[in-house]
């Protein structure tokens, strides 16, 4: 059965934007929620944006809250994938049909559903404000900013010897904590080091504010879209693109086994991803580019070509890269900022071994039992490298995932070939001789 749904026409109330969602799902009827932007910082942009820049982000933000919405196992068929059927409010409703094929095509491919999408007409009317003078300066780009190390690193490159300042943005749900952490901690220390070139508008808070099931979908893969409408909002009215640093083996989502594909919780800088975005825009008339300058770096080499490695390791243990804060109950070591043993930490203390390292995880590699929840990320990585990868498994491990840039195909395979190096280098340095046996080491 699939999961039918209506996105009310968002209000607009002291500085709140409510989009209210009516559904009929799999697995009750009649439910209903409610999505809340704290729409006080961007109203001046959403004056100075053309109306389909408008439409992108508020489209962005109601997929969001969907996805945030909307249990997978008890409405899917799978376990995983819904099938989803939507009917959002748009400014330009014929523009938006020209585009609903790739539109359906991007929301499928980020989230893993199966999404049906149709437009009427969009009524809300803004109130008029200016956009204030501080955010007309010549600014070199819009940055993402989420507080992990890879946004640590592009912005230290893109600021050092810098003439021209550069806005950096950024989203937050309040019911999920760090992030915004995170990014409330980085933000003085850049700005000491950086003073007027580190411009940042203050993060946006969107999430689901009131929802009539018991429970909330905690995957949120769409993310990554909101991220992008956000930036859209931002970067239109000042004609610049927007930068999303991210290593290429993120980016990518190497699986380290066939039954992990599209494991990984993020696709925002996926090559086919951002490939059908600007084919979006593109129908949109929508003028921008979004660029990934790392796409072809594992992370060490982000860190080891960084363009100032002094401040860097000054600052590393205030990023966080952790995917699994939220379940310290079965950290060794409570008080620590990072697991030390999912995936992003994982390729996080593999990148920093030519570099001082002060950031504290809560679990050591050594001290795993695979086959628990708990180490069953160290464990799958240890069996992909004991086993003996060949570059064409690695290609054809890339299109399993979602590749489609052939052209570049034999550059994300040296990627994944400089990225297992990285990895036994690691295992062969912290860890054990059960560890490194596993591993094939």
């Amino acid at each position: 059965m699939a999961n039918n749904l209506k996105v009310e026409v968002p209000t607009l109330s002291k500085g709140v934007l409510i989009s209210k969602i009516n559904a009929t799902l799999s697995s009750v009827e009649n439910a209903n929620a409610e999505i809340t932007v704290d729409f006080s910082d961007l109203l001046p942009w959403a004056n100075a944006a053309k109306e389909e820049v408008v439409d992108f982000f508020l489209l962005s933000t109601f997929v969001y809250g969907i996805d945030r919405f909307i249990p997978r196992r008890p409405n899917s068929t799978d376990g995983w994938a819904r099938e989803i059927n939507v009917l959002l409010p748009v400014f330009k409703v014929e523009v938006w049909k020209s585009a609903v094929d790739q539109v359906e095509g991007l929301l499928s491919f980020l989230t893993g559903d199966y999404w049906k999408v149709k437009f009427y007409k969009n009524s809300l009317q803004l109130p008029a404000e200016d956009l204030g003078g501080f955010y007309k300066q010549n600014f070199k780009q819009i940055n993402l900013f989420s507080g992990g190390l890879d946004s640590l690193i592009g912005l230290i490159d893109s600021l050092e010897n810098s003439n021209d300042p550069v806005l950096f943005v950024s989203h937050y749900d309040p019911t999920m904590g760090g992030p915004k952490k995170d990014q409330d901690t980085l933000a003085p220390e850049l700005e000491t080091k950086y003073g007027k070139l580190f411009v940042r508008l203050p993060s946006v808070k969107v999430f689901l504010s009131q929802t009539s099931l018991s429970n909330r979908e905690t995957t949120c893969r769409s993310r990554s879209l909101l991220f992008l409408g956000l930036s859209a909002l931002i970067a239109e009215p000042l004609r610049r693109n927007v930068l999303v640093p991210e290593n290429g083996t993120v980016s990518v989502n190497y699986p380290l086994s066939p039954s992990r594909r599209s494991a990984c919780s993020t696709r925002t800088t996926h090559p086919t991803f951002l490939s059908r975005l600007m084919d979006i825009w593109k129908i949109l008339g929508i003028g921008i580019t979004v660029q990934n300058p790392y796409w072809n770096k594992t992370k060490g080499e982000m860190v080891a070509n960084c363009k100032n490695k002094t401040f860097l390791q000054q600052i590393i243990p205030t990023s966080n890269s952790c995917g699994k804060r939220g379940h310290r109950s079965h950290w060794d070591y409570g008080h620590a900022s990072h697991c030390g043993v999912c995936m992003p930490c994982i390729y996080r203390q593999a990148s920093l071994q030519t570099i001082a390292d002060n950031t504290s995880y809560g679990n050591n590699i050594n001290k795993l039992i695979w086959k628990t929840k708990k180490g069953q990320d160290v464990g799958a990585l240890l069996d992909f490298l004991k086993e003996n990868v060949s570059k064409n498994n690695i290609k054809f491990e890339l299109i399993a995932n979602g590749l489609q840039d052939y052209e570049r195909i034999n550059e994300y395979m040296k990627l994944i070939e400089r990225t297992r190096i990285e990895l036994i280098s690691w295992i062969k340095k912290g860890g054990n001789s059960s560890v490194r046996s596993k591993g094939g080491l």
